[in-house]
């Protein structure tokens, strides 16, 4: 998935409030509410870490890096709830993710 996500990512801002939230987390500020703090300072970490392109790259590298964490969860939990030999079924569950 990881890689999926990384071949297919936004190199700038994206439109919608992802601009908003980029130069909010950039900055560790409030972008609107609910404010979504553990977004905040996770991107302003990626940011803070990564020193290769412009910030809203680092922050979209970020987030293609949690959300592959987020289908590996989702196949370990579905690995966990299907039957017995229903990998099939798990990978599908995660690959539609």
């Amino acid at each position: 998935a990881l890689s999926t996500y990384l071949l297919t990512l936004y190199p700038h801002v994206p439109g919608g409030d992802s601009g908003e939230l980029i130069a909010a987390a950039y900055q560790l500020g409030v972008g609107h509410p609910p404010g979504y703090p553990l977004f905040m300072i996770i991107e302003k970490l990626f940011a803070s870490l990564l020193h290769i392109g412009p910030v809203a790259w680092r922050m979209n590298v970020g987030m293609a890096l949690i959300g592959s964490g987020a289908v590996g969860v989702l196949y370990l939990a579905a690995v966990k709830v299907l039957p017995v030999g229903s990998r099939w079924e798990a990978v599908l569950s995660a690959g539609l993710f």
